[in-house]
């Protein structure tokens, strides 16, 4: 975001209007935005737009992939692109330089011409382990996370907080803690590390979900859905 704002000038030069879209909730979306005075203007959507667009994250469909779209005064698209890889972007730069080249009368270019280059970024794979064993009452889920990285607590309004589920109820209540309080550039979260463990009062054999969203100080997964099960 803080990208965009020091395009937005430029932007304006190139007789362009920027909206920034975004799946966020908006009350803690607004709240961060305002903390830290940022400029562009960001509109919430829901999945019913990037479906009909045809961008969504097929492994996760409560997303959609990063995308760019510029669209003439006629309504017309004239450049489009579409990241299935969440951690790549168009760097805004590269947008603005688009949009100079169409105002000279150029055309715009291959959409691969002007991708970012992805990062490398954290290796996600086995940094989450999930146990699920019987114990005195019930079930409990207990988490292992790799150093450097967390997950979120109840208490958490900007990002993605844990959630349990048990096939075929809708009665069960599984207690999550709060989480450590820290603050990051857009706002204050509350983070869950090292080993958590979250009691399910429910007698095996029982399964369900953990829904859950992995991060790093710098980056987050795609929240993702992970099964457990103890007969």
């Amino acid at each position: 975001m803080r990208a965009w704002d020091e395009e937005l000038d430029a932007l304006e030069a190139a007789n362009a209007v920027l909206y920034v879209l975004t799946p966020d909730r908006p009350e803690p979306l607004a709240a961060a935005i305002a903390k830290h005075e940022l400029r562009s203007p960001v509109v919430p959507i829901d999945k019913s737009l990037w479906v009909e667009w045809g961008i969504t994250n097929r492994a996760n469909d409560k997303l959609p992939h990063p995308s760019t779209f510029i669209i003439d005064p006629d309504g017309v698209v004239v450049y489009a692109q579409t990241f299935e890889n969440y951690r790549e972007r168009n760097l805004p730069s590269d947008v603005v330089a688009i949009l100079m080249t169409l105002q000279a009368g150029g055309d715009a270019p291959t959409p691969d011409a002007t991708a970012s280059t992805p990062s490398q970024g954290p290796q996600w794979d086995g940094a989450l382990q999930l146990r699920a064993v019987a114990v005195e009452g019930g079930i409990n889920l207990h988490l292992d996370l790799r150093e450097g990285f967390h997950v979120y607590g109840a208490k958490e309004e900007i990002s993605r907080p844990l959630y349990v589920t048990v096939d075929g109820r809708t009665d069960v209540r599984v207690h999550i803690p709060d989480g450590e309080r820290k603050e990051f550039e857009l706002g204050v979260v509350h983070v869950l590390k090292d080993e958590v463990d979250l009691f399910v009062p429910v007698a095996p054999p029982a399964s369900g979900m953990l829904d859950v969203q992995l991060c790093t100080d710098g980056a987050c997964s795609p929240p993702v859905t992970m099964p457990w099960t103890v007969e």
